[in-house]
């Protein structure tokens, strides 16, 4: 009798001595032995008539004691004289967290013995290889053999995985403990069932889950043995993290002298913070000091906190009076936090804090970004809200930084409080069409501040005391009511009244100084003051269409979208009157010149959020946005047609203030974008024009262009963008060629994930064959941007023009060879910006990056060659010149 695919038979529960692979093996033999009776060759065995007797034998305290389960794509079979039984084509035996598959199992009863092994294909490949997984560890072997008396295991070409490596044997014995002894073993951490480089050693030791230990070992790469060898190797394996010494590479510098980079210690703290302390350090004295903490609880937050202390010496200080010497430091602290949404949706803080030195980024970093940055910024920030209620709380500090000048901005602390558009007047339940009034609501926003501006290079002595001296601080209040109407069916009018109020606890007197000729502060009055402000304004806009349609040709249509807008605005003049006494009184009266003329000086110079004006404005504001677009004919289009933008946009903005003494016009701006080559060009320009003219000096004057010159506007500036970004998919899609969903594989796949749960991998490419060498679809993109800024001569000012290109773009030439560069060139100069160009190639298990900075005073290049897996992180090749490797660029 045969049975069919996927027999399962079911034990019931029994008490469970070891749960190890041993155990299981022992139990697999009493089930098979009591089951001899149930399944039979599809020759001649009969079932015994003693079945019931032959089961009893489970019942011993050595049996198992759970449910195992075991099936076969083909057949199970027990022979005629009842000593052998084998499970044939995908045998697999499961018990609890025990899995044994293999293409064959067989069981010498009369031995005690188990074997289990794979069976060939029609092309005589051997596959379905035994596969022994626990508890998530598997095991690939070419054969197993078991012995039940001994409880000892040989296995013959067994790779398992241990933490980021693979560890190959040719013999290996398995005791009792699971600890294993492997003949002629080798650990790697290349995947591949055949290693380009491996770790050899004749005699080691696994204990699994722990620790490898094995004799003298030697380095082999391609099956060549090398000559670095170590007496002895230890492996840990543990899964959790471990502290330890990070051991250094080796550098020379020219100017720096020799050097030991990325010397350190790693300190697993605990599961949920670790430290990474490292440096380089060179004989000439410079060095760099770095530190990095991270930090996280699942669910919650992560973060990491860096602190980096640079001391650049380059060349001896006898060289300093021809300037071959430099000797300077520079810091960098950056902190980055951020908070899981499900961890508190009502309030959530995040972080994002950036501060170095002005001259970090020139002497400590070589990518692009960070060179070719001038202005830096940081944030922290904590926001909470307030389900069913209109109300947000946002606290934070920011800060800007200004990396040319030094100049340093700081907003510590600021408190928000915002108070979403509420419809006060609006009925709960309405009826009939809503009143006029229904339609005004307000917002209400609640701002602190205390901020602080300083020169970094400047701060001496005690700087908490000067930044505590020099800072400015206040509150503001504002309400502004809006509403929003329709009238005369195509025009949207939106009315507004804006009420704020300034809170300040500092102002200052001023005096007029004979000696300077000029008001000076004499005196600095602490108290509260309360400065108020109102404004009025009405906006109207509407939308006016214009289309035209042609019969012949190959436009359909065009559509030509204009949006006017008009605006009229009232600020009083704050500096007199009813309306000073209402702000505040925010001026004071004092001599302004040596001639006795009263003028007015603010009382609240710098602060926090300025003051109510001086001067009465009531501005007229108007624009004109357009859109232009067409309807071609189409044969491509299932529609007939395509829609074209042909001008995205095209606007004219400006004001005129009746109540301005002089300059009553504002420069007027007008803007236009659009793309064209099917949107991979883009088209942006800008350009302003002013009515009144120029002195020789340059001096906007009250006097018209037109009355000056004979034209009616003077041309400030214009400035043209030119931006394109093409690539290979780019160009599939022009000329209809569909991409590869699928590109062919360099790599063979494994049998099945079935047997390979390790992912172990086969094949490499045969570099032989130029086929294979050479991908022809390589994937690339460019990119490049085109800049014109233009100044006419204003007077005896000359004319400025500022011209320059920058490209970028990747290669990729087979899939695992990757080209990036990134570089400028100034127009007008004549001159190649900041250049760098970066190559790596996969080599599978082996990382090869290659970076270079060919001109500039960041010219340098990095040569690195390394394994890919952390644990083997220094294995590596390096060589590099940077920084004093150049003098000529000092």
């Amino acid at each position: 009798m045969s049975f069919g695919s996927k027999l399962s038979v079911f034990f019931p529960l029994i008490e469970l001595t070891q749960r190890n692979f041993l155990t299981f093996i022992c139990g697999l033999m009493f089930l098979l032995h009591s089951a001899r009776g149930v399944a039979q060759s599809e020759d001649s065995l009969v079932i015994p008539a003693n079945l019931g007797e032959s089961t009893r034998v489970i019942k011993k305290s050595s049996a198992l004691q759970s449910k195992v389960q075991y099936s076969a794509d083909d057949t199970i079979s027990i022979s005629l004289d009842g000593n052998t039984a084998r499970l044939y084509n995908n045998a697999r035996v499961e018990y609890q967290n025990i899995t044994l598959q293999a293409g064959l199992i067989i069981i010498y009863f009369k031995e005690n013995e188990l074997i289990a092994m794979g069976i060939r294909d029609s092309a005589g490949r051997v596959i379905q290889k035994p596969v022994f997984t626990e508890d998530g560890k598997s095991y690939n072997t070419d054969t197993i053999r078991y012995n039940f008396d001994t409880k000892k295991a040989k296995i013959k070409k067994v790779i398992t995985k241990e933490g980021e490596g693979f560890l190959h044997g040719e013999e290996v014995k398995m005791m009792d403990d699971q600890v294993l002894y492997i003949r002629r073993a080798s650990f790697t951490t290349c995947s591949h069932e055949h290693p380009h480089f491996r770790i050899v050693t004749q005699k080691s030791k696994i204990i699994p889950g722990k620790q490898i230990v094995t004799g003298p070992a030697f380095l082999e790469m391609l099956d060549i043995p090398t000559p670095v060898i170590v007496p002895f190797g230890f492996f840990p394996t543990i899964q959790r993290q471990k502290s330890g010494i990070i051991l250094p590479g080796y550098t020379n510098n020219a100017q720096r002298g020799y050097g030991l980079t990325n010397l350190g210690f790693y300190w697993a703290a605990s599961q949920y913070y670790d430290m990474l302390f490292s440096a380089d350090i060179f004989t000439m004295g410079g060095f760099q000091l770095r530190n990095t903490t991270r930090y996280a609880r699942r669910y919650k937050f992560n973060g990491n906190f860096n602190i980096i202390y640079n001391r650049l010496i380059i060349g001896r200080p006898i060289f300093a009076e021809i300037g071959r010497y430099t000797n300077q430091s520079d810091f960098q602290i950056s902190w980055s936090h951020s908070q899981d949404p499900k961890a508190r949706p009502d309030l959530n803080f995040s972080a994002n804090l950036n501060f170095v030195t002005t001259n970090f980024y020139q002497t400590s970093t070589f990518q692009q970004n960070q060179v070719l940055n001038n202005n830096i910024g940081s944030s922290i920030s904590l926001v909470k809200t307030f389900p069913g209620k209109p109300i947000t709380l946002n606290m934070g500090v920011n800060h800007r930084q200004n990396l040319q000048t030094g100049q340093v901005d700081l907003n510590f602390p600021e408190l928000a409080v915002n108070v979403t558009r509420v419809l006060p007047f609006k009925k709960k339940k309405p009826t009939g069409l809503p009143k006029w009034y229904e339609d005004i609501g307000f917002n209400y926003s609640m701002n602190f501040r205390n901020s602080v501006s300083f020169i970094l290079d400047s701060l001496r002595g005690n700087p908490l005391e000067q930044l505590m001296r020099n800072s400015v601080n206040g509150i503001s209040h504002r309400i502004p009511f809006s509403g929003n109407y329709r009238i005369l069916r195509h025009i949207t009018m939106v009315p507004s009244v804006s009420l704020g109020s300034r809170w300040y606890f500092r102002s200052y007197s001023f005096t007029f100084d004979d000696s300077l000729r000029r008001p000076v502060i004499t005196d600095t009055l602490r108290g509260f003051y309360m400065l108020n402000d109102l404004s009025t304004s009405v906006q109207f806009t509407t939308k006016l269409y214009g289309i035209f349609n042609y019969k012949y040709g190959p436009v359909k249509a065009m559509r030509h979208v204009m949006t006017p807008r008009l605006g009229l605005s009232y600020i009083p003049d704050f500096s007199t009157g009813i309306w000073s006494a209402f702000a505040g009184r925010p001026f004071q009266e004092v001599q302004v010149d040596t001639t006795g003329k009263i003028g007015i000086q603010n009382r609240f110079p710098g602060a926090a959020f300025g003051t109510p004006g001086a001067g009465m404005a009531g501005l007229i504001n108007f624009g004109l946005d357009n859109i232009l677009d067409a309807k071609f004919k189409s044969k491509k289009d299932s529609t007939g047609e395509s829609k074209v933008m042909l001008i995205e946009g095209f606007s004219i903005d400006g004001s005129y203030n009746l109540a301005a003494p002089e300059f009553k016009w504002s420069v007027i701006n007008l803007t236009a974008r659009t793309s064209l080559f099917k949107g991979n060009l883009s088209v942006n320009y800008l350009t302003s024009f002013d009515i009144y003219g120029v002195d020789e000096q340059g001096r906007r004057i009250p006097q018209t262009h037109y009355s000056l010159t004979g034209s009616l506007l003077r041309q400030q500036s214009q400035t043209l963008n030119l931006g394109t970004s093409i690539s290979s998919t780019t160009f599939q899609r022009w000329f209809g060629r569909k991409e590869d969903k699928d590109p062919p594989s360099t790599t063979s796949a494994a049998e099945s994930d079935l047997y390979n749960p390790a992912g172990i991998t086969s094949g490499d490419i045969n570099y032989y064959n130029p086929v294979m060498r050479v991908d022809y679809s390589a994937r690339w993109s460019l990119s490049v941007n085109y800049a014109l800024s233009v100044t006419p001569a204003t007077g005896s000012v000359a004319p400025s023009t500022i011209q320059s290109l920058m490209f970028g773009g990747n290669l990729e030439l087979t899939e695992n060879w990757r080209i990036n560069f990134n570089s400028g060139y100034d127009l007008v100069r004549r001159e190649l910006g900041f250049t760098s160009i970066n190559i790596t190639r996969d080599l599978h298990c082996w990382m090869m990056s290659f970076s270079w900075v060919p001109v500039g005073f960041q010219k340098s290049y990095f040569l690195t060659i390394n394994a890919k897996a952390g644990m083997l992180r220094d294995l590596k090749f390096d060589r590099r010149r940077s920084l004093g490797d150049f003098p000529a660029v000092l």
